[in-house]
Parts: C-alpha cells; sequence; structure tokens
C-alpha cells in the first residue's frame, strides 16, 4: 500500500510538540478556514519554551458549530477565541467584543502576538486551556527584555582579532 505524503502546512513544523504541562507561549500564527479531513477549522499556534528551554510548540484547532455524520450537532468551541481574548488582556477582550460589518469578531490574535499566555497541554497533546500569565514570569521576562536591550545598545564588539580559516 502506498501512503501519500502529508504537505507540511504550518509554521508548526520547525518546533516540536509540547508535552503534557504548563507553559508560557506567544502567538505565532493564526490561520482561518483550514480544510481537514474533520472539516473546516481554524487553528492558533503558539511557541515557547520548555522547562529545559528547549523551543517547543503546539496549536489550537477551533471549529463552529457542525452536524457529525451520525446527524447529531456539535456546538464547536468557537468558545475558546473569547477564553484566549481574555487571557492576553482587556484591550483584546475588547477588540474580541467589537462587531464588525460582516456582525462577527473583529478579534484577531496575530495583533496581540508579543503577549505572553500561559497555555495548558493536555495528555493528548492537544491545547487544554489558556489563561493569563504569571505575574512573575512577566516580570521575569521584562527584566531580561531590559538587559538583552541594555546589552545590545554597545554596539558590534568583535569576538577576536585573529583571522578564522573557513
Amino acid at each position: 500500500m502506498r501512503i501519500p505524503i502529508e504537505e507540511e502546512t504550518g509554521p508548526m513544523i520547525d518546533y516540536p510538540a509540547a508535552g503534557p504541562g504548563t507553559y508560557h507561549m506567544r502567538i505565532i500564527a493564526w490561520k482561518q478556514d483550514v480544510e481537514t479531513k474533520n472539516g473546516i477549522r481554524d487553528v492558533v499556534d503558539f511557541s515557547g519554551d520548555d522547562a529545559e528551554g528547549n523551543a517547543c510548540g503546539i496549536s489550537l484547532w477551533l471549529r463552529g458549530p457542525e452536524t457529525r455524520n451520525d446527524g447529531t450537532k456539535s456546538k464547536g468551541n468557537l468558545w475558546q477565541y473569547r477564553k484566549l481574548a481574555e487571557a492576553i488582556g482587556a484591550q483584546a477582550l475588547e477588540q474580541y467584543r467589537t462587531k464588525g460589518p460582516d456582525g462577527g469578531s473583529i478579534f484577531n490574535p496575530m495583533d496581540w502576538r508579543d503577549v505572553y499566555v500561559k497555555v495548558t497541554v493536555g495528555n493528548y497533546k492537544g491545547v487544554d486551556d489558556v489563561d493569563p500569565a504569571d505575574l512573575e514570569f512577566l516580570k521575569r521576562q521584562r527584566e531580561a527584555s531590559t538587559r538583552s536591550d541594555q546589552q545590545g545598545s554597545r554596539g558590534h564588539v568583535p569576538v577576536a582579532d585573529d583571522d578564522i580559516p573557513f
């Protein structure tokens, strides 16, 4: 039996999947209306570091209400957009609650890609929950950012004066 090769479709290709646990992550991509074998979905991709400091990522798949093959109805999980907006903060929640010309929310997760949120990954390697980032983590991030800005302001510093053969 020949197995078709799946096309690489997303930014998560370069990131190993986050295992079960809680991570502080940022949004790195958002795609709407992605065709999957299970129907049309939206996907929000997150990246962050694991406990050892290695980069990892996870995707939050969102879907609207649909009718299953057996005729039963599914509510979907678009409510997780609201949960994500709440985790990001008051301005994101205001954007989520603002209606566009089509009557739907104008919320755009990519507007908030510099904001860390706390992502809980479940045992089945899916996003179980998204919450606001811990204040202690945010404080450490600001301190690290300030240090790197101060170090970067010194300009280019040559590593060595010797010739390195390549």
